[in-house]
């Protein structure tokens, strides 16, 4: 009993460690994300000042990642002299401060005249780069998001074991208990609404693929998937056209084709508000100053694009492997669920019969071998025949692989349609047998709602 209780306490612990070790990464990346969206708001007040560049050179300052850049800028309030090396509004690297730094290294010389941003409350408070922050905190959303996932995914899977410690009745010869609902009951059954719930959901093992969908989702929002593939579509609204300037153009390592990609920078205004952005050609490069066609939505106007470029690095076809999972998956999880409906369907109206195990495809063709195949199949009869039964979820292969012939299951059927019938397997078994109570039910029926919660929310957020 001790060692049972240790056992029980170590996996407890080791459940908690990983919710809340991702869920306090997680929680910090969304943190610093909050703390950047508040200083950018709080910045947009701030006044433009100018400024001359005192000190702007590469330097390594011990980092693995490469040179970063020293910026000093020199600026006066109220007759006041000030110095600040405050680049942008975030703390950290977001993975294309290079490029940005890079950007103001080629444009903003030593000795030059630039204009910053100073806190009006604070005159030492002040910022060389107040838009970069809006854009690069999207990063830390999509950096955070699979921590937050792992982590509320073992925050329900403890939620589970207490709820399953505490008040999962626990039953000696758990495969012997009557099934409650189809047992005793003559059709149409009334089957409670946690039972429903857990028998549209799945077995376990199939909800696993939830996961697989919410990861290549991922992916495929990483590689800029929505943006491309609606913009290839034209779904994304380019109500606006104005005219912008090219201020840097960065030519990338990556090639497709045997054509160059470009990253080209630039700003444009609207209501007299500058904005900046890049968009990324593959073969045609422009110069610093020429002047393009931004295309931008009027209720969104930062969102601005050049005419005929792409929005990323990635073109569409990058994303078309992880998105054709996606699809797959989902083809999946459909045909899932329409057996999960007709099994549920079938506990409210259909008829009781033994399944025997016979082996090969002629189910009259009773084997005497000791063992049977994974061609194996269950019959039961039928009228004149013999009417094969069908899995309300994938059989494990190596578990049933020398299962004995003639061993027997119980399959519900329609009375009228034979073949339209499911195996009482232990998955769904375990859901009629009357053990499971509501919460420990829905407990076992989360990761569908989980999935989709998770999909909408990073659509909602790369969108």
């Amino acid at each position: 009993m001790g060692s049972e209780i240790k056992s029980g306490i170590g996996i407890i612990a080791a459940i908690l460690a990983f919710t809340l070790i991702p869920a306090g990464i997680g929680g910090g990346l969304l943190y610093l994300r909050h703390a950047a969206l508040r200083d950018t708001e709080a910045a947009k007040s701030w006044i433009e000042t100018p400024c001359e560049i005192e000190t702007c050179e590469w330097t390594s300052a011990g980092s693995d990642n490469g040179p970063s850049l020293d910026l000093v800028f020199l600026y006066i309030v109220d007759g006041k002299e000030y110095r600040n090396d405050r680049i942008d509004l975030l703390i950290g690297s977001m993975g294309d401060d290079h490029i940005m730094e890079k950007r103001i290294y080629e444009a903003f010389p030593k000795g030059a005249s630039a204009v910053c941003y100073v806190n009006p409350n604070d005159p030492q408070d002040s910022v060389f780069d107040r838009e970069h922050a809006a854009g690069a905190t999207q990063r830390l959303w999509l950096l955070a998001f699979p921590f937050v996932c792992v982590g509320a995914g073992f925050a329900l899977m403890l939620l589970r074991v207490i709820v399953m410690a505490l008040f999962e009745q626990r039953t000696e010869g758990s495969s012997h208990i009557p099934n409650h609902i189809t047992g005793q009951h003559d059709p149409p059954r009334s089957i409670p609404w946690h039972s429903q719930i857990a028998v549209l959901a799945g077995a376990t093992r199939m909800q696993v693929a939830w996961l697989f969908v919410v990861g290549f989702f991922f992916v495929f929002i990483m590689l800029d998937g929505p943006a491309c593939w609606m913009r290839f579509f034209d779904v994304i609204p380019t109500d606006l056209v104005v005219q912008g300037k090219i201020t840097d153009v960065n030519r990338l390592d990556s090639q497709e084709f045997g054509m160059t990609v470009y990253q080209n920078f630039f700003e444009y205004d609207v209501d007299g508000q500058t904005y900046r952005g890049d968009s990324f050609t593959r073969g045609k490069r422009y110069s610093t100053d020429d002047v393009v066609e931004i295309n931008c939505d009027s209720d969104d106007p930062a969102s601005g694009s050049i005419g005929g470029a792409r929005p990323s690095e990635f073109s569409w076809w990058h994303s078309l492997i992880p998105l054709g999972v996606v699809v797959l998956l989902v083809f999946g999880l459909v045909c899932m669920y329409k057996q999960n409906v007709r099994a549920l369907w079938l506990m409210r109206v259909g008829k009781l019969a033994t399944a025997r195990r016979l082996q090969g495809q002629t189910a009259s063709e009773q084997i005497e071998e000791p063992h049977a195949t994974q061609t194996s199949q269950f019959y039961f009869g039928q009228g004149q025949g013999y009417v094969q039964a069908r899995w309300y979820s994938p059989p494990d292969q190596k578990k049933n692989k020398w299962l004995r012939a003639n061993e027997t299951v119980r399959v519900l059927y329609h009375p009228n349609k034979p073949k339209n019938n499911v195996i009482l397997d232990d998955d769904l078994t375990s859901v009629t047998a009357g053990t499971r109570n509501a919460m420990d039910n829905l407990m076992y029926s989360y990761a569908a709602p989980m999935g989709i919660l998770a999909i909408i929310f990073l659509l909602y957020n790369v969108i």
